[in-house]
């Protein structure tokens, strides 16, 4: 698991070899910081404020995308829901749990557009993944045998880092620190 500071080492140290500023000032999260959203946090505790964000009072929304659930899908995402509340009580045990039904929903979603394009996924790329929650439907996706994630933001990186060694668990890698 990633502490803040080892993230903002690994960061300073990535940002002194980029070979341009132009470069570099791509990485900069400029217009979450701006509307006021958390892009740094002093505790790993802080995650807890992200847990159902950028998807807030969507649920309808994305119900009606889906068509409605079938029951094999209210299954699959009920379960994602339980195991978002066990990540929450082992990996933030100072906060009440929450449900967070309308994030965990458009990551259903997404993962439908997914499996629906290739069921046989072997690989995924996914570039600004939010909360992570994707991850709570592919971790158990028997063909996929690579799923990385891409995030420019520390404070979802290190909710995203939480996530994915809760659900991975040995086969996790923090590449931030390589």
């Amino acid at each position: 698991m990633i502490e803040v500071q080892d993230y903002r080492t690994a960061e300073r140290t990535a940002r002194s070899v980029i070979k341009s500023w132009w470069l570099a000032e791509t990485h900069i999260v400029d217009h979450f910081a701006k509307v006021g959203f958390p892009v740094r946090i002093d505790s790993i505790h802080e995650v807890g404020q992200l847990l159902d964000t950028m998807q807030e009072n969507r649920y309808q929304r994305f119900l009606a995308e889906l068509g409605g659930l079938t029951t094999d899908e209210c299954r699959i995402l009920v379960q994602a829901l339980a195991k978002a509340v066990r990540f929450q009580l082992a990996h933030l045990p100072k906060r009440a749990p929450i449900v967070p039904i309308s994030t965990m929903t458009s990551s259903l979603a997404l993962y439908k557009k997914i499996i629906g394009f290739k069921p046989e996924v072997q690989s995924v790329l996914e570039v600004g993944p939010g909360c992570g929650y994707l991850s709570f439907f592919l971790h158990d996706h028997q063909s996929l045998g690579d799923y990385s994630q891409v995030e420019a933001c520390e404070s979802f990186y290190i909710l995203q880092s939480l996530v994915n060694s809760f659900l991975f668990a040995e086969e996790f890698q923090d590449l931030v620190l390589d």
